[in-house]
């Protein structure tokens, strides 16, 4: 997949984030939710290098969860002004 642009990744975040309560997006969050706690639980029993890896899937989980819901729109408007 192509990196984003800034400007670029901020109207997909901001895109992502205006559809948060579409049906199919609260089934999104809930099933993030599930693989958040599934690691987690992984992170239990695994070793330590399972467990760094299960610590950026996490992350990853959490950031993908932060621009469904929103949280991450004040920064876009910090994207979008240094776009060309």
């Amino acid at each position: 997949m192509p990196e984003l642009k800034n400007a670029e990744r901020a109207r997909a975040i901001a895109a992502v984030a205006g559809a948060k309560n579409e049906y199919s997006m609260k089934y999104l969050l809930i099933l993030i939710e599930a693989l958040i706690s599934e690691t987690r639980e992984e992170n239990d029993r695994a070793g330590v290098r399972r467990v760094f890896r299960n610590q950026g899937k996490i992350e990853a989980l959490q950031q993908l969860r932060d621009y469904i819901e929103g949280k991450s729109l004040p920064s876009l408007n910090k994207m979008l002004d240094k776009s060309p």
